[in-house]
C-alpha cells in the first residue's frame, strides 16, 4: 500500500513520455520528399475553324442565322425572343407562363391540339414554347 496514491501520476507521465517518443519515431522520422510532375507534352497548336452561318433580315425585322450542316437529315430551329415574366402587367402575373404552355400545348383556329400532336408524332417531330424571366424560347 506504500506509493499506491504516487503510482497513477507516474504511470501517466510514462504514458506521456511514451506517447511522444512514439510520435517522434513515427512522423519526424520520415523525411519529406515530393513527387515530381512529368513534363508536359507538348501539342501542336489547334486548329479551329467553325462554320459561320449566314444572316437574313426579314421584312418585319426578325433577324435568322441559317447554318447548314449535312451530316445528319434534321432540322432543328430554334427562336428566341424578347419578353418574359419581368414584362408581366402588375395586374396579370403568371402571362408570360401561361403563353408558354399554351403555344406548346395549344391549338389553331383550324386544328385541335391533339391533331397538331399526332401530325408531330407521325414525323418525329417536337415543339415547344418556355418563357423565363427576360427572354422566351421556341423550339
Amino acid at each position: 500500500m506504500i506509493g499506491t496514491s504516487n503510482f497513477k501520476p507516474q504511470t501517466s507521465k510514462i504514458k506521456a513520455s511514451l506517447t511522444a517518443f512514439i510520435f517522434a519515431v513515427c512522423f519526424l522520422r520520415f523525411e519529406v520528399t515530393y513527387a515530381t510532375p512529368p513534363p508536359m507534352p507538348v501539342f501542336p497548336p489547334l486548329q479551329f475553324n467553325p462554320p459561320k452561318p449566314t444572316r437574313t433580315v426579314l421584312e418585319n425585322g426578325m433577324v435568322i442565322f441559317l447554318l447548314e450542316d449535312h451530316e445528319l437529315p434534321l432540322i432543328k430551329a430554334d427562336m428566341y425572343f424578347q419578353g418574359g415574366s419581368q414584362a408581366d402587367p402588375i395586374d396579370k402575373i403568371g402571362l408570360a407562363s401561361l403563353f408558354g404552355e399554351t403555344m406548346t400545348y395549344g391549338g389553331s383556329a383550324a386544328h385541335t391540339s391533339e391533331d397538331i400532336e399526332k401530325s408531330l408524332d407521325r414525323k418525329a417531330a417536337s415543339i415547344g414554347f418556355s418563357v423565363g424571366l427576360e427572354n422566351g424560347v421556341g423550339r
